[in-house]
């Protein structure tokens, strides 16, 4: 499961083998999401945004016991309804690196069983970086990850 404002976002993740995708715009997207789980929440979730709001969701939306794992950077302090962290005995992770996991990776890659070359929405010179997160901040929703070539 996948939820983002973006549509766009939404349908190319199902590139990627994701079932089920949810606006995260529509009032009843935590109703949604208890639906989908038999109403017991989401065992994990991903808070990958950085925002007060998507980590507040991403709360509302685990289920009993689950982990929450934040690697989305906040640009400011965010607030976190600690009562729902406690009541649901949520574990609570941060990522920032994923620690022996490259090979893996790589090897994934090789497979080429997904269009993971699509992932790059934009390439830009090194002398065009500035550009590229100007871009990246006025277009948000319309980027996945942009490329920075160096040589």
């Amino acid at each position: 499961m996948v939820a983002d404002l973006s549509a766009a976002k939404r349908v190319f993740m199902q590139h990627f083998g994701v079932s089920e995708t949810l606006d995260t715009a529509k009032p009843d997207h935590l109703k949604t999401v208890f639906d989908w789980t038999d109403g017991n929440g989401a065992d994990v979730v991903i808070e990958a945004a950085g925002t007060e709001a998507t980590y507040q969701m991403a709360l509302e939306t685990a289920g009993f016991a689950a982990r929450v794992v934040a690697i989305g950077y906040a640009k400011a302090p965010v607030l976190l309804n600690s009562s729902l962290i406690v009541r649901k005995e949520l574990d609570l992770l941060g990522s920032r690196t994923a620690l022996n996991e490259f090979k893996a990776v790589v090897n994934m890659l090789e497979q080429r069983e997904r269009p993971y070359g699509s992932l790059i929405t934009g390439t830009y010179s090194l002398e065009d970086t500035a550009k590229a997160f100007e871009d990246w901040h006025q277009h948000p929703q319309e980027t996945i990850k942009t490329l920075i070539k160096v040589h």
